[in-house]
């Protein structure tokens, strides 16, 4: 028996073709969107991975950065003892030879003195004989007239002439001891924070502001001259409040206040044997 294929077969045939056209196309299309989900996929693991990586690098590098920092201001603190160190050597070597300086030219202006006053006829006879070695300081008599000064002064800020916003409300205490020759074997130079009577309730007491402060700097001055091992020493100042209040000349008619100001002259008169 034969079959003959009529129309039917042909538009069979033609929709077997566009189903199988219709799947392939669906196929790519899913084979497309499969790949791009897998590319998204692998996007989001890179990244999540670059994340989790930086943030462990960040904190292994935290460590290594403080301990860094660490040793460097461990070595500025080393390096500034040091120098600390240094300087302090430096001025104690400089007061050493300060010291050895103030003993010989106290020992040559007492020599000078004693020869001075050696008679004529002895220093014609005897003058080639005489001789003073330098004697330890602690057995040199401390009776004799002084033969170092002290000098001081007090400046305030409100003292200063010049253009500015405010008062800083601070002062220089400045001393310098000076030897029999006149030179300056010791300068000193110190600011400090000024206080005002007023701010302290002692209404009209401002006048008094001068007399603290060149009383703050007669005692740098004489604590000068005491790291030189000078304990004989001549003051000399122009405050004539100061030295008023010092010597006790002008303490009014209180005999109790005035004894007691007379015994504590007295202990610093002993102290620094200078007034």
């Amino acid at each position: 028996m034969v079959v003959v294929a009529g129309d039917d077969d042909d538009d069979l045939a033609a929709l077997l073709e566009q189903v199988g056209l219709v799947s392939a196309a669906a196929i790519s299309a899913s084979d497309h969107d499969h790949a791009f989900r897998l590319q998204v996929e692998e996007a989001i693991q890179a990244s999540l991975a670059g994340v989790h990586n930086h943030h462990h690098n960040a904190s292994s590098s935290e460590p290594s950065s403080d301990l860094a920092y660490a040793l460097a201001v461990q070595a500025a603190d080393l390096a500034r003892a040091e120098q600390d160190r240094r300087d302090a050597q430096a001025c104690r070597a400089a007061h050493a030879v300060a010291a050895a300086s103030v003993r010989v030219a106290a020992h040559d202006a007492r020599f000078a003195r004693q020869l001075a006053a050696v008679p004529d006829d002895r220093w014609a006879r005897d003058g080639d004989c005489f001789e003073r070695p330098l004697l330890d300081p602690s057995s040199s008599s401390s009776s004799a007239r002084p033969l170092f000064r002290v000098f001081f002064k007090a400046v305030s800020s409100d003292q200063v002439v010049g253009p500015r916003d405010r008062d800083p409300g601070v002062a220089v205490l400045a001393a310098a001891v000076r030897g029999p020759d006149g030179k300056v074997v010791l300068r000193v130079q110190k600011p400090v924070f000024q206080v005002s009577f007023s701010s302290l309730g002692l209404g009209g007491q401002d006048a008094y502001q001068e007399v603290l402060l060149d009383a703050m700097a007669l005692v740098e001055g004489l604590h000068a001259a005491l790291s030189l091992g000078i304990s004989s020493v001549k003051v000399v100042t122009d405050n004539n409040l100061l030295c008023n209040h010092v010597y006790a000349w002008n303490l009014g008619s209180n005999r109790a206040e005035a004894c007691r100001y007379d015994q504590s002259s007295s202990v610093s008169a002993k102290e620094f044997q200078a007034m």
